[in-house]
């Protein structure tokens, strides 16, 4: 159940950080907003199918991507290690635009 909490919560971060509501997600991989809400809260595991979807309507970068998928499938991530992840992803995206705005 542990797992299954932190990948939610990881949804979640996600989507809320894409500006997504939870009834667009939910029509986007086509179940009802109180399913959605259940993966969320981590009392509904995640379906294998429901990745890519979530991947595209959140518009996630590759990385971000992957580690949605290694959260998915691999037993034992914490949360804290993928939100390590993910400010790892962030700053690295983030000095590449800084790079190309001509920063150095």
């Amino acid at each position: 159940m542990l797992m299954t909490m932190e990948v939610g919560a990881l949804i979640r971060e996600l989507r809320e950080r894409a500006g997504v509501t939870q009834a667009a997600l939910a029509k986007a991989l086509d179940v009802s907003g109180a399913q959605l809400s259940k993966i969320e809260r981590g009392h509904t595991p995640l379906a294998a199918h429901h990745v890519d979807k979530i991947v595209t309507t959140l518009d996630l970068s590759n990385d971000v991507a992957g580690l949605l998928r290694s959260a998915a499938t691999a037993p034992g991530v914490r949360l804290a290690d993928l939100a390590a992840q993910l400010e790892r992803i962030e700053a690295g995206q983030a000095e590449i635009l800084r790079r190309l705005d001509g920063g150095s």
